[in-house]
């Protein structure tokens, strides 16, 4: 019987490939990127394309792996990443943690806040401005993180779509604002909205 694969080495691995859900990559690039050996990566790799989350291509003598974005269940996976990206984030990067105390306690269910930008790439200096996107419909959701902005005593940049917006931007593979928050994120409110909206968009601008 297939032994189930250990979440913990699944998530850590998938966690590495959500933050840039078009990269291909070894697995030897993935044991220079995440703290897990060698073997036990290649074992949780084996089990992720046995299921089909992953796929396999061989280019030359090298194998690259990639997420599998067709995957029934691919969404989930990129969900329970995005926890795992956020809660390793701030554990590291402190200097932001009351702002996702305070996000967490807001009403905004139909909408999805997103952190990008030089926080995310750690490259921020003392004058970097916070970067966020807020993807939402409702009329009153910009007004409460707004609202929690101007308690704080930081330079932010906060970028409103609507949904439309949003997905009409991932129609474009160039560099834009939407596949700038794709490539390099850290989802602060509803990773389940937010990959619900990435995953329609990007497949209704056949990006896979």
């Amino acid at each position: 019987m297939e032994k189930i694969p250990n979440m913990e080495n699944v998530f850590r691995i998938l966690s590495l490939l959500e933050k840039d859900v078009f990269q291909e990559t070894s697995l030897h690039q993935i044991s220079q990127r995440i703290d897990l050996d060698y073997k036990t990566i290649r074992k949780t790799v084996q089990q992720l394309l046995a299921e089909s989350i992953l796929i396999k291509e061989v280019k030359g003598k090298a194998h690259f792996i990639s997420l599998n974005l067709n995957h029934s269940d691919i969404k989930t996976y990129l969900s329970f990443a995005s926890y795992y990206n956020r809660r390793t984030y701030f554990q590291k990067s402190a200097q932001l943690s009351y702002l996702l105390e305070e996000v967490k306690k807001l009403n905004l269910q139909d909408s999805s806040l997103v952190l990008f930008g030089s926080h995310v790439l750690n490259k921020q200096t003392k004058s970097s401005d916070v970067d966020l996107l807020l993807i939402t419909n409702s009329k009153t959701a910009p007004t409460k993180i707004k609202s929690l902005l101007l308690n704080y005593d930081i330079k932010t940049d906060l970028n409103i779509l609507t949904v439309k917006q949003y997905q009409k931007a991932l129609f474009s593979r160039g560099f834009n604002l939407v596949n700038q928050v794709l490539n390099k994120h850290i989802i602060l409110k509803n990773p389940e909205l937010y990959w619900e909206l990435t995953l329609r968009g990007l497949k209704n601008g056949n990006r896979y």
